[in-house]
């Protein structure tokens, strides 16, 4: 018998473009330890660990197929520049960073969001 799927639902761009979201996810990208050339690959290894469980990632109507990080954020410098920006400027690359939290550290998660 086939497990089922599970889900995990992908943050909105209004939920990433929130300014007290956004600090607090600076602030938690910058603590953890990470350098910022070792993000990629952290991210990368959490979506090929979702892909391994059977997680489908989904957004509102959709379903998506499990990218390359590097397609998605396009640029090395890309945690870098996230976290000297002002703005919201890639909502669709910062949720990427959010989903890490939320698969590998929930409760830091619970508390970006809250």
């Amino acid at each position: 018998m086939n497990k089922p799927k599970r889900r995990i639902r992908l943050d909105t761009t209004a939920q990433v473009s929130d300014p007290i979201c956004r600090a607090r996810l600076k602030i938690a990208a910058s603590n953890i330890g990470t350098s910022h050339r070792e993000w990629p690959t952290e991210i990368q290894n959490m979506l090929m660990q979702l892909d391994h469980e059977n997680v489908e990632i989904w957004t509102q109507p959709e379903h998506l197929p499990i990218p390359l990080i590097d397609d998605v954020w396009k640029s090395e410098r890309y945690v870098r520049d996230f976290l000297a920006s002002e703005t919201c400027e890639y909502p669709e690359r910062d949720r990427w960073l959010l989903l890490y939290f939320k698969v590998m550290m929930p409760r830091i998660y619970r508390h970006i969001v809250r």
